[in-house]
């Protein structure tokens, strides 16, 4: 999937694997405020992930289960 602009998926709530997996994403990942859960498992999958700018996974975002990144790559260093 490529995105051309910033991927904003405030306040999601899912139940199971979120898979963001070969994406390319020209601006920031948001997940601010998620609520992400997969009990078995990763709850979120972001292996070979580009994003061009930053990742925000902040006020109050959390994650019931694994996240995985593999071979991900986040062009701004930090990651909020």
């Amino acid at each position: 999937m490529i995105v051309g602009h910033e991927f904003s998926a405030h306040h999601l709530r899912a139940d199971g694997e979120v898979r963001l997996v070969d994406v390319s994403i020209a601006s920031a990942l948001e997940l601010r405020g998620a609520t992400l859960g997969n009990s078995r498992g990763a709850a979120l999958r972001l292996d070979r992930a580009e994003i061009s700018s930053s990742l925000y996974c902040d006020n109050d975002f959390t994650a019931a289960g694994n996240i995985e990144a593999i071979g991900a790559h986040v062009n701004d260093a930090s990651v909020h």
